[in-house]
């Protein structure tokens, strides 16, 4: 909730913790994910540059486009899971160079216990 406030300027009630993400290619590094609704008082006008890039609202069915190369594109490969699932997940991407060749999915409650 803090770092959308500090890259946005919106103000988060509640976030959901989603999971994390492990890139492994020649190093391995981790993401938290997490998931929000926008408070209906809230807007942000698009698109705003920061820090971290340029920031715009689009829809999903543009973000998931086999052919859009305007996103990252692991995250065609592990988006429509997350808004699907109901538990925390551990997804592990496998890359050769920046070629993706495996993505694992595993509950996330499983791994911990």
């Amino acid at each position: 909730m803090r770092e959308t406030f500090e890259e946005t300027g919106l103000t988060l009630t509640a976030v959901q913790f989603s999971g994390t993400i492990l890139l492994q290619a020649d190093e391995t590094v981790g993401i938290y994910l997490f998931l929000a609704e926008l408070p209906p008082d809230q807007f942000l006008v698009t698109p705003l540059a920061t820090r971290e890039g340029i920031l715009d609202w689009k829809q999903l069915d543009w973000i998931l486009h086999p052919d859009n190369t305007g996103v990252i594109s692991n995250l065609k490969a592990y988006l429509p899971h997350v808004l699907k699932q109901t538990t925390p997940q551990l997804h592990t991407l496998h890359y050769d160079g920046h070629r993706l060749l495996e993505h694992h999915i595993s509950e996330l409650e499983q791994i911990i216990h």
